[in-house]
């Protein structure tokens, strides 16, 4: 166990040190690693210069050029040799001649000599000429194979079809790409076809040259020919040296210009192979831009993104401008409008109030307030008018407004798309979107409310209209009844003003609600783009914020850093000893100024009084807990409650001081004001022994190996051991480290040992929980029991998926060491909410199941459960089980995916789309239907069983006679089954209508099929219809006890073609649907147990008569759980050759006969042996007779032994 133990230990410590020094390794060169890309960037890979999988253009083509390629090359290495030698000949001849003509002294030769060196020059430039033309022939011959490479490369391209496009993820990005990528590929078109005109024009002008380079060595070499002829003819002399040197200059300059031409006749052939090679390169960049243009045009239809988007929303936005003018023009001219009938009403007002204050009869009087009030709403109307079009001038800006937001919308879509935001754009552009979308919000509101607030108004005015116009003919009816009377008549007019000044309110208030109508619309079209951008914003910023890389704090420097701390710290403490005895001098000296001395002395013993009473409370709890702990011990069989009391207690006892001690460092560091690090120290220890203390309780009580039945988990010994030695192993290793990291930040210790430490930590923590995690069968057996198909399927996933766990802590240890902290933070709390959600969900599942559970099972029938049978609760209970728990579960799934992020608005959309709605409706009915149906069907059983199945008793007790005895237990179930076919067929036919099928076409077709069926498959039909009548009949189900011919078993599967069940004995027989004509079974409302008992002739009958009866009473009184009816005994059925037969008969539960039998049999043979009633059997009774000389005491009685004579009867007692 020890050896073990230690090599655990040793693995754990060698693996600690590897994958620390890796992580070192990581950390300290992460400065070189490119930065990691965020979710769905891909990495930048370099294009291959050659691709050899592509499928060649023209291999002849390709292997010319090679040979062209090889052959330039050779030409320029071997002239490259040839031209060495007389480059160097050439630069000592222009050396020579150079010095030579420095040296001379008279003009005639320092003219020669002039010639001389540049004739010399010529020739060198001409030599190295030479070789940069067989250079550029080379590059001719490179740039030629290259073009062929890339024309079959391009060969290759052009055979990916649409479908492949199609296969792959494509994105707008990659439409954007694919279309600058072309609009690139045109402007190279353009500058090769500048390229190649530039050669033509180059090429017409070397064959100029050439051909001046031609003439002008003809000339040369005619002038030699003639200088020839000079020398020869003319006498030895000056004028002959002259000549001869003449005739050697002139040879020179013809050599010259024949290399001349000979080099522009090779320029003239090199610029050919330009102008070749710039024609296939312009050929092949024409080719790659028709490639790229259809591969982007095909790119954007399979995305279906239109490059136009951001024109057409800037042209949407100007023409939202421009209408913005206009309706401002037309408001404005309204405004002015509505301000002149402002003043005219205004003006007709001071008239009305004129004319009243005028008036003298009473209908002059009416007739000035009506005026006056017409008037004052005629200036009312007037304002109403010009708010109108200062509305409008608002909507009309607001709807710019919108279109300029949505133009906002599709450019930082489109920026976002193509990278052109940094990441601190982007969070600035979050913050404002989201203030903007929260101040819309607030807008939206408001112009929601305005709205209706308007709606309302428009309504009274219209019923003020509707008021008008009856006053205006209540008036007329007056005016009609009276004599003609001027006033009468403008009175009338006025109120008939009234009537159409109120219906121009009306108007003007239904415009008005439409107007904040379409702004309170406007107004949530800008809320949700401000939503959309915020959403769009907020997404990029998380993956910003995710993939954010900090920089490493790691490197080897810490390591030298820290040997360094370890000297300065070893000198400290050689120092601190040295001058102990000085420090302790000063600091009684320090201690003789009172102020400081009493400050010592009360922080001194503040501390030690806080420490003290921590001590002693802790050790009064502990001697106050101990007694109960002793009496919870004490107990035998506690319950689940009990032990958790227990384990509650025990670790109360067993951290009380450690929780004391920390809050006394606590304590002590709020109050003293020197030595607060050395407090931050302990208060921090503290809280390590105080945690390590109660994980170690916590873990103890669950696991405790050496004491099972104290256990809180139940497992194996064996399990529980290895479970607690590691577990606590962990907790101890993260105590101390956890404490020993905060100890170092608390001091401000180096940030780069302070993290060199939590790598090595965590580094150990994943590797002693991944040899904990070893144990698979350890960690499978702390997971509860499934009690249903769903949990053990989920058990099945955790166990097959929790190594993973495992796989998540390196990604998160790797990612904070790499200094992508927040992904790190991401991952661990993505992973640790959902285990929470998933827990949360199991939870409410098991809670669920137990309320459904005592709902149909456990709890006793109410009267509103009298529509359900118990068979139809044990449906009601699986089904609403697994319709609740995959609910829950569905839930969680969708929770777990908006931790981790999961854009679900798409689903979301779909499923609130209209044809979701649509569908949704649909199942709504279908499921309406069925349940009415079920509720129709019950209630019908339970009207039907009320009424065929009634008693004499109950049928006078409702005063009927309404009883039909045997004959409605015989109708009864017939109607049912009548009633159950017919409700199932129009409740199919009306299912089938509500989900929008129409159910005709099925009915005739199924009777079509069923007529040819049933005529070639006689046999088989038979036996489907057998059982589908045994199936919706349900005279037989799964499980129950049947007897079939002699044989009879338990009902394994009821299928429509055959029937299995399984014989007591084991063997599995099936049986044809159709065979099946007449069996028992056992699981049907009641069974009866008989018991016969057979009495001796000579035994009281009417005794064991009673007794039966007593028996039968006691046992029935016993167990009323099974018993249905009274016991009865049925008194003496038969005389038997030996015995007298009686029954004892019981009326108990389903498949409960056998255990009655069995029961009442023992009980009736201990009362008849209590009472000595004797029950016959057969016996075999054996007599000896032996020889009287045998006898050993004279005794005749005695059996003999020499003789024995047997003699057998058979009686009975």
């Amino acid at each position: 166990m020890h050896e073990s133990r230690a090599s655990d230990i040793g693995v754990a410590v060698m693996l600690t040190c590897l994958v620390a020094f890796i992580c070192l390794v990581i950390s300290s060169s992460a400065g070189e690693l490119p930065r990691l890309l965020p979710v769905g960037e891909k990495l930048p890979t370099e294009a291959p210069a050659q691709q050899s999988e592509a499928p060649k253009e023209a291999p002849d083509a390709m292997a010319i050029l090679q040979e062209r390629l090889k052959t330039a090359t050779e030409a320029y290495e071997t002239l490259k040799r040839e031209l060495a030698p007389r480059l160097a000949e050439a630069h000592a001849n222009l050396q020579q001649v150079s010095s030579a003509l420095q040296q001379a002294v008279r003009p005639e030769e320092t003219q020669w000599l002039e010639e001389e060196v540049r004739l010399a020059g010529e020739w060198l430039s001409l030599l190295g000429h030479q070789l940069v033309l067989a250079e550029e022939e080379v590059r001719v011959a490179e740039g030629l194979l290259e073009i062929a490479q890339r024309r079959a490369a391009l060969s290759a391209e052009k055979a990916q079809h649409e479908d492949e496009l199609r296969a792959k993820a494509l994105t707008p990005q990659d439409a954007k790409l694919a279309t600058a990528e072309a609009e690139v590929a045109a402007d190279r078109v353009v500058v090769a076809t500048g390229r190649v005109e530039t050669l033509q024009e180059e090429l017409l002008s070397l064959e100029k040259e050439v051909a001046e380079f031609n003439l002008a060595s003809t000339r040369a070499q005619q002038q030699v020919d003639a200088l020839v002829e000079r020398v020869a003819a003319q006498p030895s002399g000056t004028e002959k040296v002259a000549l001869e040197r003449e005739l050697a200059r002139a040879r020179r300059q013809a050599r010259g210009l024949q290399k001349k031409a000979e080099l522009a006749q090779k320029q003239l052939e090199l610029t050919r192979g330009k102008l070749e090679l710039a024609k296939q390169d312009h050929d092949f960049l024409v080719a790659q831009s028709e490639h790229l243009a259809a591969r982007a045009q095909a790119i954007r239809a399979i995305v279906g993104l239109s490059l136009e988007d951001l024109k057409a929303e800037q042209e949407e936005v100007s023409a939202a401008q421009r209408a913005a003018e206009a309706e401002k023009q037309k408001a404005e001219a309204e405004q002015a409008k509505a301000q002149q009938e402002r003043q005219q009403a205004q003006a007709a007002l001071a008239q009305a109030k004129v004319a009243r204050e005028q008036a003298t009869t009473p209908a002059q009087l009416r007739l000035a307030e009506l005026n006056q009030q017409l008037a004052e709403k005629r200036a009312e109307l007037a304002q109403k008018k010009a708010d109108l079009a200062k509305e409008k001038i608002e909507v009309a800006s607001k709807a710019a407004e919108v279109a300029q937001k949505r133009l906002i919308l599709t450019t930082r879509r489109l920026e976002i798309e193509r990278r052109a935001l940094t990441a601190t754009e982007i969070l600035d552009q979050y913050e404002l979107a989201k203030a903007e979308a929260s101040r819309a919000l607030k807008a939206a509101q408001a112009s929601r409310a305005n709205a209706e607030l308007a709606r309302r108004e428009m309504e009274a005015f219209k019923r003020e209209a509707e008021l008008a116009q009856l006053k205006v003919q209540a008036g007329k009816s007056q005016a009609e009844a009276h004599p003609p009377d001027p006033v009468m008549r403008e009175t009338v007019r006025a109120l008939e003003g009234h009537a159409r000044l109120a219906e121009e309110r009306a108007q003007v208030a239904e415009e008005w609600a439409n107007v904040l109508q379409e702004r309170a619309r406007l107004a949530a079209e800008g809320v949700q783009i401000s939503t959309d951008l915020t959403q769009l914003l907020g997404m990029h910023r998380a993956t910003y914020q995710l993939w954010k890389r900090e920089p490493s704090k790691i490197s080897w420097g810490v390591v030298d850093e820290f040997a360094t701390d370890l000297v300065v710290l070893r000198s400290a403490l050689i120092i601190g000893l040295s001058t102990l005895p000085g420090r302790i001098v000063d600091g009684l000296v320090g201690l003789a100024y009172p102020s400081h001395y009493w400050e010592v002395l009360g922080n001194a013993t503040g501390m030690a009084i806080v420490f003290m009473l921590a001590v002693v409370g802790a050790t009064w709890l502990r001697h106050r807990l101990h007694p109960v702990i002793t009496r919870q011990e004490a107990w035998s069989e506690p319950s689940s409650r009990q032990k958790s009391l227990r384990a509650i207690t025990r670790l109360l006892h067993a951290t009380v001081l450690a929780v004391l001690l920390f809050i006394a460092s606590l304590l002590s560091l709020r109050v003293a004001t020197a030595g607060r690090t050395f407090l931050i120290v302990v208060a921090m220890a503290a809280a390590g022994a105080v945690a390590y203390t109660l994980l170690k309780g916590i873990l103890q009580e669950l696991f405790m190996p050496w004491n099972p039945g104290q256990r809180l988990i139940t497992c194996r010994d064996s399990i529980a051991g290895f479970l607690y030695t590691h577990l606590r192993r962990i907790s101890l290793y993260a105590a101390v480290g956890l404490t020993l990291i905060y100890i170092l930040q608390a001091v401000e210790y180096r940030e780069g040992i302070v993290e060199l430490l939590r790598l090595a930590f965590d580094v150990g923590l994943l590797v002693l929980c991944t040899l904990t995690a070893a144990n698979k069968e350890a960690i499978v057996s702390l997971l509860p029991h499934a009690e249903n198909r769903l949990e053990k399927s989920i058990y099945v996933i955790v166990t097959q998926v929790y190594p993973l766990l495992v796989v998540v802590l390196i990604c998160i240890i790797a990612l904070s060491t790499l200094g992508y902290v927040n992904m790190a933070k991401f991952l661990a709390v993505s992973c640790a909410l959902t285990a929470a959600v998933l827990a949360a969900a199991h939870l409410a599942c098991r809670g669920i199941d137990r309320l459904l559970r005592w709902r149909f099972l456990t709890r006793r029938p109410m009267a509103s459960d009298v529509l359900l049978s118990a068979e139809a609760r044990g449906t009601m209970y699986v089904v609403l089980t697994h319709a609740l728990c995959y609910l829950v579960y569905i839930v969680a799934i969708v929770v777990i995916a908006g931790i981790w992020g999961v854009d679900l608005s798409g689903v979301y959309a779909t499923l609130t789309s209209e044809t979701a709605q649509d569908y949704y409706q649909r199942l709504a009915a279908a499921i309406i239907i069925i349940v009415v149906s079920s509720l129709f069907l019950r209630s019908t059983y339970y009207l039907i069983d009320k009424i065929f199945n009634l008693s004499a008793e109950e049928a006078r007790a409702w005063r009927r006679r309404i009883a039909l005895g045997d004959k409605g237990r015989t109708i009864a179930p017939l109607l049912k089954s009548l009633l159950k076919y017919s409700t199932i067929f129009v409740a199919g036919v009306l299912v089938l209508r509500a989900m929008g099928v129409d159910p005709t076409p099925i009915i005739a077709g199924a009777g079509v099929i069923g007529l040819a069926v049933g005529f070639g498959a006689q046999t088989l039909v038979k036996d489907v219809i057998a059982g589908f009548f045994l199936l919706f009949e349900g005279v037989i189900a799964v499980g129950d006890v049947i007897t079939f011919g002699a044989s009879g078993g338990v009902v394994e599967e009821v299928g429509l073609r055959v029937t299995k069940y399984r014989t007591f004995s084991g063997e599995l027989w099936v049986i044809p649907n159709g065979e099946i004509r007449a069996f028992g079974n056992f699981n049907r409302q009641w069974t009866r147990a008989v018991v016969p008992v057979g009495v001796a002739y000579e035994q009281d009958v009417g005794k064991a008569m009673r007794i039966l009866e007593e028996v039968g009473k006691q046992w029935a009184e016993e167990r009323r759980d099974i018993v249905l009816e009274e016991p009865e005994v049925q008194g003496i059925l038969a005389f038997d050759d030996s015995s007298i037969s009686l029954r004892l008969v019981v009326k108990v539960r389903p498949l409960q006969h056998w255990v009655a039998e069995r029961q009442l049999r023992c009980r009736i043979k201990e009362a008849f042996d209590r009472e000595g009633i004797e029950i016959p059997f057969p016996r075999r009774v054996i007599y000896t007779h032996h020889g009287a000389n045998n006898t050993e005491d004279g005794d005749g009685d005695r059996p003999l032994q020499s003789k024995r004579v047997q003699k057998v009867e058979e009686s009975t007692a």
